[in-house]
């Protein structure tokens, strides 16, 4: 099933239109990450969301290299995080918003999980 809310950074009834939604800019702080903050970020993830029991948890935790986790993407310029794709792998609870501070990150695909996102 569809949400009439996905994609958008406001809620509105299903048959409106969000105007303002166009051109809009994300009000959330970005950090100047580097690859230990991106790092630190999706082992937060691991471990809000019980990384212990994902179906698929290759190389979580035991590889420095975190763009050989599985599900994450790396750009192949900067090696920072591009994509987070952990579709139907048993996550639970809340991500951290720090998520939302990896600079290069264009795909966060975390549907088919038990998860619930915290935007305050």
């Amino acid at each position: 099933s569809s949400s009439p809310y996905l994609g958008m950074t406001t809620c509105v009834q299903a048959g409106e239109t969000a105007q303002q939604d166009l051109n809009v800019s994300v009000i959330l702080p970005v950090a100047e990450a580097n690859t230990a903050t991106e790092k630190t970020i999706l082992e937060s993830l691991f471990h809000a969301c019980g990384g212990l029991r994902w179906h698929r948890q290759d190389n979580w935790l035991i590889s420095d290299d975190y763009c050989s986790w599985y599900g994450i993407t790396c750009s192949a310029s900067s090696k920072s995080v591009a994509r987070i794709v952990l579709s139907s792998n048993n996550l639970r609870g809340t991500p951290p918003a720090e998520l939302f501070n990896l600079p290069e990150l264009k795909a966060l695909v975390l549907n088919g999980n038990d998860i619930l996102f915290d935007m305050q």
